[in-house]
């Protein structure tokens, strides 16, 4: 049996709900907060250029509405990260065939070896 003292009010544990989601949403602002001030510090430590802080800011309000519109950022980024590398492969791949568009075409040898 429990006594009327070990009993708890529903209202209080309704507003313990609250305070502790309000808690959580402080820590996550919190948290977004030192992730803009060390991306940003990060941007400018890089090469000491305000043209790099502008730059993230752009990426990241585009990724922003990218977001809203239901697109992934994986692909993004990386063709951010790799487009670089692949462009200066493409290159160095074509200059070795001699600039012949056969590059972008199967060998020949493959496609009579298939069934």
């Amino acid at each position: 049996m429990t006594s009327l003292g070990d009993r708890q009010h529903p209202g209080v544990r309704a507003v313990s709900d609250q305070t502790a989601v309000a808690g959580a949403q402080d820590q996550a602002h919190c948290a977004d907060a030192i992730i803009f001030l060390l991306c940003t510090v990060g941007a400018f430590a890089s090469a000491s250029r305000l043209f790099d802080i502008y730059c993230m800011l752009a990426i990241g309000i585009g990724a922003f509405f990218l977001r809203r519109r239901g697109y992934q950022m994986a692909p993004f980024v990386l063709g951010l990260v790799l487009g670089g590398l692949l462009d200066k492969s493409l290159r160095r791949a074509w200059c070795y065939r001699m600039q012949s568009r056969a590059i972008f075409l199967p060998d020949r040898s493959a496609s009579v070896s298939l069934p």
